[in-house]
């Protein structure tokens, strides 16, 4: 059976071959990789932790093979069905389903490609070795990827909806997770439950991951599939320029050793800026630091430090700064690019606005080279 019957993204006037499900599987998992790749140590250390590897590298490996099955659910009738072209591909290799019994989209039987990678991925894994529990729970979150948990009621539809199918399916599923599998040689995990924390980290990966995969523009369709293991090196190399390109850098400290807070900040700190130092002195591990002060106490210089000391400590791989109110954010982005991002590292500024309005910002708007509001009147 070819593992290239099935097709993920339907075609375009310049590639009506479409693109097939195994090539956004490969890309997705370059894509996966190559994030990875850029996050501190500590983010593969927790990746690590989730599998029970020793092996950062495996880690890393192995979440981009995991993501990679996030669109599993595509080799399905269901979906196959949805582009004339390729189910007339699809069927020339004897695979069909019942007359009139794929319900129609927008129906309330109707079963999204998400649904289905979580009960394809849920009975394949385990037949390439991985445990039936930790199939389950990698599956569970991978079907999540466009924000939604499966319901009871949807996985039940999703199984009537594989019965409909006629021909053999599962043989064609099989050949295509067996080539990706063989593809990407990745170690099996230790463990046989894959934890909550673990579950979700793979799910924002996964999601952020298909986002950058799923573009023409950075994964361009077309790109010859004749050798597996040439075209997924090929996906790894055009995950680095896109990454490049979307200004996704290395999560790296702004600082290696940070300064003393009087060389950074204030010559003289306030109380309540003596009393964070202090309290920072022997910090280890990640913190939580609560700070009540009046207005002027110097509560902003506090966080900048406390978080300059921290991320070097700790690797953090960002900051977030939530504030009440839009006034206030917009007022907050000015000091934290000015006090923080500009004065600390070398680094190009990614720093986002992310309150509703924050396109009518003309400094944020400035900053992302997008241009003034008020110039188009």
């Amino acid at each position: 059976m070819d593992p290239l019957i099935f097709w993920a993204k339907s075609g375009d006037k310049d590639h009506p071959e479409g693109h097939p499900l195994l090539a956004h599987m490969l890309d997705a998992a370059a894509a996966a990789f190559k994030i990875l790749e850029r996050e501190p140590e500590s983010t593969l250390a927790a990746y690590a932790k989730d599998y029970d590897l020793n092996d950062l590298k495996d880690a890393q490996k192995l979440a981009a093979f995991f993501v990679g099955l996030h669109d599993l659910g595509k080799a399905s009738a269901i979906f196959q069905v949805q582009w004339p072209e390729g189910w007339q591909k699809v069927n020339a290799h004897g695979l069909d389903a019942k007359p009139s019994c794929l319900p129609e989209r927008g129906s309330k039987h109707w079963v999204a490609h998400g649904v289905m990678s979580v009960i394809l991925t849920e009975s394949l894994l385990p037949k390439l070795g991985f445990p039936f529990a930790f199939s389950s729970a990698v599956a569970e979150l991978l079907g999540a990827h466009h924000g939604f948990l499966a319901t009871p009621e949807e996985r039940q539809n999703g199984t009537y909806v594989l019965d409909c199918e006629t021909g053999p399916w599962e043989e064609a599923r099989e050949t295509l997770l067996n080539e990706y599998f063989k593809t990407l040689k990745v170690p099996f995990p230790n463990t046989k439950k894959l934890q909550p924390a673990g579950q979700l980290r793979l799910m924002g990966l996964a999601s952020f991951a298909d986002w950058l995969a799923s573009s023409p523009e950075h994964f361009p369709y077309g790109r010859p599939l004749d050798d597996i293991e040439h075209y997924f090196q090929n996906a790894l190399a055009l995950a680095e320029k896109a990454l490049d390109k979307i200004q996704w850098l290395p999560r790296t400290p702004l600082v290696q050793k940070p300064p003393r807070f009087e060389e950074a900040f204030f010559d003289k700190p306030t109380p309540v800026q003596r009393a964070v130092v202090k309290a920072l002195e022997n910090a280890e591990g990640p913190q939580v630091l609560v700070l009540e002060a009046p207005m002027g106490g110097g509560k902003t210089e506090a966080a900048f430090y406390a978080h300059l000391k921290l991320q070097a400590q700790n690797h953090h791989r960002g900051l977030y700064v939530a504030m009440p109110t839009t006034a206030t954010g917009n007022a907050m982005l000015e000091r934290v690019k000015r006090d923080l991002l500009q004065k600390f590292g070398d680094r190009p500024i990614d720093l986002q606005l992310v309150h509703g309005a924050s396109f009518l910002n003309t400094s944020y708007l400035k900053l992302k080279n997008v241009g003034d509001p008020g110039e188009n009147g």
